[in-house]
């Protein structure tokens, strides 16, 4: 048996030709256009069976057909495989390059298009079976769907598309086999975050993952992914759907489930009715000049109608310009409801005009809304009579009218009524008696959602959000009846699954996800509804961020925490009640979009940088709202995208879901191990998301042939690939902007902000920085855009495949560290549109005043709305996402662990419940006594083998899955705590708290001891301890040097106070020096003469530095410092030195040089560097001391934001730059090192110097110069403060560390000035600055001394390497 593959395109054909085949298969219709004319009306059912009697005879005859005879037209790709395991593969590396070949391929030439292979194969049969399903059963025709159930509009005739799939998949299928449904491979890489299948944030299961070399590409073959239309209609509820929104992504399905519309069938609502004939023609004729100007002017028909005054802050500032029209509000919206009748000389607004003298009605209604003259006048009139014919409130209101007119009682009220005593599943079109009731005197309203309106007064009151009717007062043109909107109570119903409902009443959000769905037999008297749509999608979310925020207002009160050592030790009686012990919190972290939300997602993205390393491709994905799909959909009914925001949000996910799987599955740019994502809606309407990508090792670009293989800036060649060029040019252009387009939005202060026009560059390069500068070539290829010549320094990087698939912006940056930390500060800001406020509380006489703070109220006044945000969050759908998944560890101090209990609890009976000293974190100290593999492993690396068991609250073993831990952040105001924290960063397999306290040798007193020393602390006591330490190394004099060297390097906070407490230990030796001086061994000096000696050997150090002791205003000063030591030092220390004696010096320290002084090894990139001193630290015996940073951030720095305090320091510790030491430094005794500050000049501790480790301790290292007129000599070198001088992120970072890097390697940068006659230059990625190469070759004096070993990614042995060159260099020459 032999292996055929077999593209999709071809049976995709024989599928198409099969319709049209005079079969007398009962699947068959009689011709074609019998069948499309009859798709409507054959059932799931039927569609289902005949897809099933059918595919059998299709597969067969595909098969055969593929075997017996391949045609001249074919892709080359059909070829015979001997083996499952054998497959044809085109490297993701040729996407770029292979465009140049396409110029000699005729237009019918298919290349072979990409392969992938899982531990799922997939064989002919199943694919057949699925084209069937996908093709066959549900058509990939048009049908123009009716959007209005009306019978004056008439149904469009359909028309066919085809959507060409090249996809090979190897076959291993016999034609004998018999192919079930249940046969069906799970293939499909689609997946929505807001289904129960689906978690954004989970990891992959084994076979969710694909073999990252097995998926290649073809750019010649790339054709736009094409989804077809919204033609799957659901089984429950009738919505149409498109087949990707399917429930399960896993299988493929003749009877798709969709949670989108009705969730799964659990939401059961009555459908609108057909509008009365006056709306139809409005709403759907296009023909008549009263339809067109309904249509535009919708909205302001419909307040002219309204029976309520909305409360909205409308933002207008963003609808200036060419943009489409989008509504924005921002704060909080609430509906208003006057009195019946105006006050005396007011005119009468919303409910009153229905009431108040209803002759003049038009006249009044006209008025007021400022006599618009885009208002026909006859179109009110008969906007009028309709309502009063049809809709239930304008009846209650007219009725009101009546009544005040025969009888005029002073107290008459209208009682608005809410509730309803009918099944909301079932009915919604209530009796005027069911809505409104007339009412004389003082009586009990029923319900408090109820309105009482008063005969005449100038109160409004406001409409509740659950009220039945609160829609329908709004929206009198979009429900003409008056049926009723959302109603509390309304059940769902229950389904035939296993698992138990969690909550059986209809939300908001049901309601509306319900409401806006497309379908044959319901009304589209909303979804046509142009902009007054949009405002009711932004109206419906605020009713749904109600409902949930005034559960968490509510419910709160009742849900209490406290520590168990405070209920514990409480002095109160047993029987105190809950209520009186505990905190409430009031919006919490689960809630989206507030404030802890976005934080704990920060931190969550913080937590997989800090186990996976930085991402390195940043990749924006913006909505095409011209994408065909959409296109198709609105331009038959007359609509633009900004009309139907819901359906820009649907086929946006979709397009996004297919986006990630590709990236993350599929592994189309490299296999990728972590991604962090965010949805942003655009000011303008358009969703569009960022995501972030992190690689396999083996899957990242270094170096800039790698990044010109997945990112162009350039414009194509129009000949060589018409459709990429045509692309480039509709979504890849920037601007035209600077002189061309000064009026440009990009346009700030006369500059571009977004930094074009860009710099013409022959090759990509990495400059110093590790930023990327992409290849624009001055190739000629121009396109026209505004009437401007577009070249290719206007072109945002791109990467072609995804390009010519998608159609839309896709811009791709290649990231190093420091443009991903910018992008991880950008996600904590990512999702909603807030504005930027601040909530102050004053008293009468302006000062602030400490109030409580309500949170709800705060988050409800900073939100921003639009419509595209509004329905992306009606649908559920995901604004983060993460992989792998992120949990969160808690812990506490002992007796600190959380208690939850409620408002009427007795304490007594909290504490006698059996788990109330339990918690996570002691459950982890348990676990390290009974797992040994434990002992090794930190808390945070503990979840990666275990996994906690909330039920039983116990650890246990770990069977499959991967899971981040990430330690809860808490700030360093939480003392012990925040130290508690510190130390959990380190401590591995501890099994109590003293185990997390030992440190050093002996149990401390305290975690914050414990931090202090393990180095954490930023405190001099750290500088006392050196000294300390030093003291049983050497004599007083290098003391004085190590106080000197502390002081010169600006981190001592306290210089007096650790002089104080170390002068003693200072002025060793100063006693002994004077008994030689006077020949007297009976001398005895005061502390104060013993201390000005001391202070005056420091004060000669310093001023050999060129510093004096003046400089540290607390520092005590040397008395009777006499006239030899004043002077300019400076100039007597250049003065000082004599021509011959020192080149004669020179000579006998050059030649004293050993061979290893006289040899390197070089790199280019610190991570090359730092894995070779890595490989050969390990080779070296003897004892090993490691050193850990503390890292915090200067809050000084004018970039200081509150936002940078949530940075965690194992976080910080990440960061790397030029200019500081590693976090974790390793050291062996006879370690070369290099200094990486200038620590003493005159005795030679400078940048760059080499020595060697001699001995070290905790707070101190002793180290011997290697070279240098200063060889040999001995230093204690400290431990110091010490930042970037040009900080690559947005804040400036502190790092506290042993100013060393170790050096059996050295980077090119770090080599310079030095001569050797001995380098190895290892070069596995090449340079990446102009002159690198240079410097590291002219580090010999002879081409013998120099060694270069150079590889490819594969370690295969390579001659050659990249030399950078900047052009402009040579331009002044």
């Amino acid at each position: 048996m032999v292996n055929i593959r077999t593209p999709l395109s071809d049976l995709t054909s024989s599928i198409f030709n099969e319709r049209n085949m005079s079969s007398p298969s009962p699947a068959s219709a009689s011709s074609n256009s019998s069948t499309m004319k009859s798709f409507n009306i054959v059932s799931t059912n039927q569609l289902a069976a005949s897809a099933r009697q059918r595919r059998k005879s299709i597969m067969e005859a595909s098969s055969c057909s593929n075997q017996r005879n391949i045609k001249p037209h074919a892709p080359p790709s059909c070829s015979i495989q001997k083996s499952k395991k054998q497959l044809t593969v085109t490297p993701l590396s040729d996407i770029t390059s292979s465009f140049s070949n396409q110029r000699n391929m005729e237009p019918h030439e298919h290349p072979s298009s990409y392969v992938y292979k899982s531990k799922k194969q997939l064989n002919v049969g199943v694919i057949q079976s699925m084209t069937v399903k996908l093709f066959n059963y549900f058509g990939n025709e048009n049908h123009n769907l009716a959007f209005s159930s009306t019978s004056n509009i008439p149904i469009q005739e359909p028309t066919t598309f085809t959507s060409t799939l090249d996809v090979n998949i190897e076959s291993d299928y016999s034609g004998d086999e018999t192919v079930t449904d249940d046969s069906l491979s799970d293939s499909s890489c689609e997946f929505n975050a807001a289904d129960a299948n689906y978690d954004s944030s989970s990891s992959y299961d084994d076979e969710d993952v694909y073999d990252s070399n097995s998926t290649s590409f073809d750019s010649l073959n790339i054709g736009y992914s094409d989804i077809g239309d919204p033609i799957v209609e659901c089984t429950q509820c009738g919505a149409l759907m498109w087949y990707q929104e399917k429930t399960d992504k896993r299988k493929h399905s003749a009877v798709p489930k969709f949670q989108l519309c009705c969730g799964k069938g659990k939401v059961v609502l009555p459908l609108l009715k057909t509008p009365p004939l006056l709306l139809q023609r409005l709403l759907f004729d296009n023909s008549e000049i009263d339809s067109r100007n309904y249509q535009q002017f919708c909205r302001m028909y419909n307040m002219i109608f309204a029976f309520t005054s909305p409360r909205m802050k409308f933002d207008n500032r963003f609808l200036a310009g060419s943009g489409p029209p989008n509504i924005r509000i921002h704060g909080q919206t609430c509906h208003r409801i006057g009195s019946m009748l105006p006050l005396t000389g007011q005119s009468p607004k919303f409910a009153q005009l229905y009431v108040y003298d209803t002759d003049n009605e038009i006249q009044h209604r006209i008025k007021g809304i400022g006599n618009n003259p885009n208002i026909i006048p006859e179109t009110i009139s008969r906007l009028k009579d309709m309502l009063d014919e049809f809709n239930t409130h304008a009846k209650s209101f007219r009725m009101a009218a009546d009544r005040l007119k025969d009888c005029p009682l002073p107290d008459l009220k209208l009682k608005l009524i809410s509730d309803r005593s009918t099944d909301g599943r079932i009915y919604n079109q209530p009796t005027v008696s069911e809505v409104a009731a007339l009412i004389v005197g003082d009586v009990d309203t029923g319900s408090k959602r109820d309105i009482l309106l008063e005969r005449k007064s100038g109160r409004l009151k406001r409409i509740s959000e659950f009220h039945s009717s609160y829609l329908e007062y709004q929206y009198p043109l979009l429900f003409p009846y008056g049926e009723d909107g959302f109603r509390l109570g309304v059940l769902l119903r229950e389904t035939n699954t296993k698992k138990k409902m969690k909550r059986n009443k209809l939300t908001i959000r049901e309601w509306l996800a319900f409401r806006i769905q497309c379908r044959h037999n319901e009304a589209q008297t909303i979804l046509r509804s142009r902009r007054l749509f949009q405002q009711f999608l932004v109206d419906g979310f605020t009713m749904m961020e109600s409902q949930r925020l005034n559960y968490i207002r509510k419910h709160q009160k009742k849900l209490r925490v406290s520590k168990y050592c405070n209920l514990s030790s409480s002095e109160q009686n047993a029987n105190t009640q809950g209520s009186n012990k505990g905190k409430r919190v009031v919006l919490p972290s689960t809630y989206v979009g507030s404030r802890r939300f976005m934080e704990q997602l920060y931190f969550d993205g913080m937590a997989i940088c800090s186990q996976v390393g930085f991402p390195d491709l940043f990749i924006i994905f913006t909505c095409n709202p011209n994408w065909p799909e959409i296109q198709r959909l609105l331009s038959k009914i007359n609509l633009n995208s900004q009309d139907r925001q819901d359906i820009i949000s649907r086929v946006f996910k979709i397009k996004f879901d297919e986006l990630l799987c590709d990236l993350t599955k599929k592994h189309v740019l490299g296999r990728v191990i972590a991604y962090i994502y965010t949805i942003e809606l655009q000011k303008r309407g358009l969703p569009h998301a960022h995501i972030l990508l992190s690689f396999h090792p083996s899957s990242k670009y270094p170096t800039p042939d790698d990044i010109n293989k997945i990112i162009s800036a350039e414009i194509p060649t129009k000949e060589d690939d018409r459709q990429l060029y045509h692309l480039v040019k509709t979504h890849m252009i920037h601007g035209p902007c600077g002189l061309a387009n000064a009026n440009s939005t990009c346009m700030k202060n006369g500059k571009c902000s977004k930094y074009f026009l860009k710099k013409y560059q022959t090759e990509t390069i990495v400059d110093q920085d590790g930023y990327p500068v992409y290849r624009r070539r001055e190739t000629g290829n121009t396109v026209l855009k505004k009437h401007v010549q577009i070249v290719n320094r206007y072109v945002v990087p791109y990467n072609p495949y995804l390009l010519k698939k998608f159609q839309a912006h896709i811009n791709m940056e290649w990231c190093n560290q420091s443009t991903s930390v910018k992008y991880l500060f950008k996600y904590i800001n990512k999702g909603y549109d807030r504005i930027t406020a601040a909530v102050v509380q004053t008293d009468g006489d302006g000062s602030p005043s400490v109030r409580m703070v309500d949170e709800i109220k705060q988050y409800l006044d900073c939100r921003y709305i639009s419509p595209s945000e509004a329905c992306w969050r009606l649908f559920s759908f995901p604004i983060h996402g993460r992989s792998p998944a992120v949990e969160r560890l808690f812990f506490h101090l002992e007796g600190d662990n959380s208690v939850y209990y409620t408002d009427y609890e007795l304490i007594d009976e909290v504490l006698d419940k059996p788990t109330v000293k339990e918690s996570m974190f002691t459950a982890w100290m348990e676990a390290n006594k009974a797992y040994p593999e434990a002992k090794n492993l930190s808390y945070s690396q503990f979840l990666s083998k275990f996994v906690y068991d909330k039920r039983y609250r116990r650890w246990r073993p770990r069977k499959r899955g991967n899971t981040i831990g990430r330690l809860i952040w808490v700030p360093p105001s939480t003392g012990e705590l925040y130290f508690l924290r510190m130390m959990l960063t380190v401590v591995k397999g501890p099994t109590c708290y003293e185990d997390i306290k030992f440190v050093g040798g002996k149990v401390q007193d305290s975690f914050r001891d414990a931090c202090f020393e393990m180095g954490f602390l930023n405190d001099d006591k750290e500088y006392v301890a050196a000294i300390d330490e030093a003291k049983n190394w050497g004599s007083g004099h290098f003391l004085r040097k190590l106080f000197v060297t502390m002081l010169l390097s600006g981190t001592v906070n306290r210089p007096r106070h650790v002089w104080e407490k170390t002068w003693r230990t200072l002025s060793d030796g100063i006693l002994y020096q004077q008994r030689q001086k006077t020949n007297r061994r009976e001398l005895q000096l005061s502390d104060n003469e013993l201390k000005n000696l001391t202070l005056i050997e420091i004060e000669n150090m310093m001023q050999s530095n060129r510093r004096t002791l003046h400089e540290f205003k607390c520092m005590p000063y040397p008395d009777s410092y006499i006239t030899k030591h004043v002077g300019n030092r400076l100039i007597y220390d250049e003065l000082n030195y004599d021509a011959d004696t020192e080149k004669q010096k020179f000579q006998e320290l050059f030649h004293a040089l050993t061979d290893e002084q006289r040899k390197a090894i070089l790199a280019s990139t610190i991570e090359v560097v730092d894995k070779i001193n890595h490989y050969v630290l390990d080779l070296i015996p003897g004892e090993e001391k490691e050193y850990l940073s503390f890292d915090s951030i200067d809050r000084t720095d004018s970039s200081y934001t509150e936002a940078y305090e949530v940075l965690t320091p194992e976080f910080l510790s990440k960061l790397r730059t030029s200019g500081l030491p590693n976090h974790r430094i390793k050291l062996k005794v006879g370690t070369p090192i290099m200094l990486m500050r200038n620590l003493d000049q005159a005795d030679g501790l400078c940048n760059r110097t080499r020595l060697i480790v001699t001995r070290f301790a905790n707070h101190v290292i002793e180290a011997k110069i290697m070279s240098g007129k200063n060889i040999g000599n001995i230093f204690y070198i400290p431990r110091m403060s010490m930042s970037p001088s040009d900080s690559p992120w947005p804040f400036k970072l502190i790092r506290r560390q042993f100013p060393i890097i170790v050096s059996y390697a050295m980077t090119i940068n770090k080599s310079q000035g030095q001569s050797l006659d001995s380098v190895g230059l290892y070069l596995p990625t090449p340079v990446f600055s102009h002159g690198q190469l240079y410097v590291a070759i002219s580090r010999v004096k002879s081409k013998s001394g120099l060694k270069i070993p150079i590889h490819d990614k594969e370690n295969v042995p390579c001659s050659t390497t990249t030399n950078v060159v900047y052009k402009e260099v040579f331009q002044a020459l």
